[in-house]
């Protein structure tokens, strides 16, 4: 292999490494921030279920309240109305839940998706440089210029002058 074309796959290879590195670089720091949002998504969703159950405590301590202000806080209209109050929030805390689990497997798809895409990038600016050096190759007929200096041996059958 001529100088000339060992030095362009020099720089081919050398390119198809810092891609594949830069590629690798971009898809973890898609998949740290897919964390991060993850982690801010989570911490926002638990803030709201204290939320809710807060304001199903104070409405169920208000209605057992206003029962025993009017005389009966032991009905079963009081007692009812506090247990579809709770019942409400299990229904919602449920729902918020399902919604999390649900948020925690489409932010690991992305991450996964992110993975795969920089292993995409890697692979094609190897197949992109391998085309290069071998388009430089063929380009040249096998032949490379030989510019070190040293003297061209005469072909078969020639005189060699």
């Amino acid at each position: 292999m001529g100088v000339v074309t060992a030095t362009l796959a020099a720089v081919a290879a050398v390119g198809t490494v810092a891609s594949a590195v830069a590629a690798n670089e971009a898809a973890d720091a898609q998949r740290d921030a897919a964390r991060a949002r993850a982690k801010q998504e989570a911490l926002k969703a638990n803030m709201q279920r204290q939320q809710q159950i807060r304001a199903a405590r104070v409405a169920a301590g208000n209605a057992l309240v206003a029962g025993a202000g009017q005389g009966v806080g032991g009905a079963s209209g009081v007692q009812g109305g506090v247990g579809s109050i709770l019942s409400q929030l299990g229904s919602s805390l449920g729902f918020s839940l399902q919604m999390d689990r649900l948020s925690d497997q489409a932010a690991e798809r992305l991450a996964n998706a992110s993975r795969m895409g920089g292993l995409a990038t890697t692979f094609g600016a190897i197949a992109s440089a391998a085309t290069t050096a071998a388009s430089f190759t063929s380009g040249l007929g096998g032949n490379t210029p030989d510019i070190t200096g040293a003297p061209t041996p005469a072909a078969p059958g020639t005189s060699g002058n």
